[in-house]
């Protein structure tokens, strides 16, 4: 196993990593938002280096598509999707 992938990230090396401020790391994190973390004592908090780039990658968002909404563009336009029945 690389030792890298296993070594733990302080808050810091996240923010430099990912060019998020920490203030706003600390917010998603308060609205369960980010990367998984440990916390010790109650106050130092710690991200696993595998568990930064497995969300990193999860924030992917593919061309023409906003994951958020679900929606997709199509010939420059976002398609609509609507469910339910009339």
């Amino acid at each position: 196993m690389n030792p890298d992938a296993t070594m733990l990230m302080t808050e810091q090396e996240l923010s430099e990593y990912t060019r998020i401020s920490i203030p706003c790391l600390k917010h998603w994190r308060s609205i369960g938002y980010g990367p998984s973390y440990l916390k010790y004592k109650g106050r130092v908090v710690r991200y696993e280096r595998t568990e930064v780039m497995s969300w990193v990658e999860s924030c992917l968002v593919e061309p023409g598509e906003d994951s958020e909404y679900g929606m997709k563009i199509v010939d420059g336009v976002y398609e609509i999707r609507v469910y339910g029945s009339r």
